[in-house]
């Protein structure tokens, strides 16, 4: 019977890499173990589905996923948000931070 991986997985993580190997040598039984390395999921919009960025003037601004470099890039950066609220959420977090670093 074939081990199902999904079923030890928690919601909205995935797997990044199984590391599968035996013990080191000189060890009288063959003890086998397995690392499993989970990172946390980021969600991504389907195909032709809408998701939001911080413009470089800090306002939201919805985009359309097409699959294309740029909608990589985006998500790659975490400038990649599912609703419109978080997006400015992380706009006034930016302002406040260059408000901040202009005072200091």
């Amino acid at each position: 019977m074939a081990f199902d991986l999904n079923s030890i997985v928690p919601d909205g993580w995935e797997v990044e890499s199984i590391d599968i190997g035996r013990a080191p040598e000189g060890k009288e039984e063959m003890v086998w173990y397995t690392k499993i390395t989970f990172e946390r999921k980021r969600w991504r919009a389907k195909k032709e589905g809408k998701y939001f960025i911080v413009r470089a003037d800090l306002r939201a601004e919805g985009y359309f996923e097409d699959g294309d470099d740029l909608d990589g890039r985006l998500h790659s950066a975490g400038n990649y948000f599912k609703t419109r609220e978080e997006a400015e959420a992380m706009a006034e977090k930016i302002r406040s931070l260059l408000s901040r670093e202009r005072e200091g």
